[in-house]
């Protein structure tokens, strides 16, 4: 039988309610609060439903409202900084792209559509988009737009494809490797040779301080590379039958 795993942050606070808990931590993450002061939070609510016996949400109130209250929020990151570290990932997901189209084409040209040329665009720029938005919506409460932009980013490719299937333009099929590989490892190399370790996990206030690995973040940049080469293995298969 498979254990249960559980959250750092339950552990810190095994006395609260899990629920109320999981709220909290929520919120101050939103709020850019970082593992370490998060940990100490759940240190002295631990400390409270333990001397007490009382339940933390009659002793806090509501989970949200108290992580607001605590002065833990961040100064929110520049725009043009989350930009930038977001745009490694984006220019991947162009280059997984590309080579789906250019491993699905037989013979020795590619065709470039407009409804693939629009799609592409589309659905990059509401990625940017939500890189530089979706956690200031999600902190404001505007989780229905948030919603309603991922909605579109997952159906506007497929959508313009099929509505648009005139040709734009007609290239060697080489090109189309060559833009899809060159877009995958310009995406790749900055995530990979980049210093440090972004992770910050919910820690105890007495934990030693660490420097932590780099390997979770490099196995992240690898994962759009990954799925690439499963789009390539899925596109020579089916060649031909596509488009």
């Amino acid at each position: 039988m498979s254990k249960t795993h559980t959250p750092s942050w339950a552990q810190l606070a095994p006395h609260a309610e899990p629920a109320w808990v999981e709220r909290l931590v929520t919120e101050l993450r939103l709020q850019g609060a970082s593992g370490r002061d998060i940990g100490s939070v759940l240190a002295e609510v631990e400390a409270h439903a333990v001397d007490s016996g009382d339940a933390v949400a009659d002793a806090f109130g509501d989970p949200v409202e108290y992580a607001r209250g605590l002065g833990l929020a961040q100064a929110e990151e520049p725009s043009g900084a989350r930009l930038r570290r977001a745009l490694p990932g984006i220019v991947q997901l162009l280059g997984v792209m590309v080579l789906g189209i250019a491993s699905s084409r037989t013979g020795d040209s590619m065709v470039w559509r407009w409804g693939f040329i629009l799609g592409v665009i589309v659905l990059l720029a509401l990625v940017a988009a939500l890189s530089v938005w979706l956690l200031r919506m999600l902190r404001d409460g505007s989780r229905v737009v948030a919603g309603i932009l991922i909605a579109v980013a997952v159906a506007a490719t497929p959508a313009l494809i099929i509505l648009l299937p005139n040709p734009a333009l007609v290239t060697e099929k080489w090109v189309g490797w060559v833009v899809g590989v060159g877009a995958l490892v310009i995406g790749t190399i900055p995530q990979v040779v980049k210093p440090g370790n972004d992770l910050d996990p919910v820690v105890a206030p007495w934990s030693p301080r660490r420097s932590g690995s780099r390997w979770p973040r490099i196995a992240a940049a690898l994962a759009l590379p990954v799925m690439g080469v499963v789009v390539v293995l899925i596109g020579l298969t089916l060649g031909g039958r596509v488009g």
